[in-house]
């Protein structure tokens, strides 16, 4: 796939996050110092939180992945019409 113009950065960025996300490599702050609280827990019917901190920064970096994506989708929409 050829990179047009400045797409190079968001094509890396999508790949690396796909990867990051097929490995379980979520980048998580273990810092307590530097780290944002919580958020209060949830909890689904069964008693498993759903609001972990690892799938709080899967679903950040997925939606940071799909933003990428969008971007490369609109520059090679534009360049093909």
């Amino acid at each position: 796939m050829p990179v047009i113009g400045g797409t190079n950065f968001e094509q890396t960025r999508a790949e690396q996050i796909a990867s990051q996300l097929e490995m379980g490599h979520l980048e998580i702050d273990t810092n307590e110092a530097t780290r944002s609280p919580s958020p209060p827990p949830i909890y689904d019917s069964n008693g498993q939180r759903t609001n972990t901190r690892e799938g709080r920064r899967r679903e950040q970096m997925e939606i940071e992945r799909r933003e990428a994506i969008g971007i490369l989708s609109q520059i090679y929409s534009v360049s093909l019409d």
